[in-house]
């Protein structure tokens, strides 16, 4: 079951957003490699998803069915609704807030480029 608003009502700017997540939870990793996992996670592991269409979820020009998605978070590691809240809806799994990175990811009112730069200063302080 999902709540909120389906894949074909996300707004141009959910979509970006999620693009944006994306793109910075995939850095450094084999774009090829990543979409043979996401089939994996679906249960499909002899059909991979090829770089190309890992690039368009990326560029927020295909956003696919919620089941992907949600395989896209597994694929990861993430924390379900960790990206799928940006679209606007949340697997049943989502639970409580795990993590700092987590809870910077649902902040409402911070843009891409805020999430980052406070991600990052967290993991920095972490080091110390």
């Amino acid at each position: 079951m999902l709540y909120g608003v389906s894949m074909e009502r996300a707004t141009a700017e959910q979509r970006e957003a999620f693009g944006h997540e994306l793109e910075r939870r995939l850095m450094g990793l084999n774009r090829a490699a990543f979409g043979r996992r996401v089939a994996e996670e679906e249960g499909r592991g002899d059909r991979p998803h090829s770089e190309t269409q890992v690039s368009k979820w990326v560029q927020g020009e295909y956003i696919t069915s919620p089941v992907r998605v949600f395989a896209i978070e597994r694929a990861l590691d993430a924390t379900p609704g960790a990206l799928s809240h940006l679209l606007g809806y949340l697997p049943i799994e989502a639970r409580d807030i795990l993590s700092v990175e987590d809870a910077i990811g649902f902040a409402d009112g911070l843009d891409q480029k805020d999430r980052s730069m406070l991600i990052d200063l967290y993991q920095t302080m972490r080091k110390r």
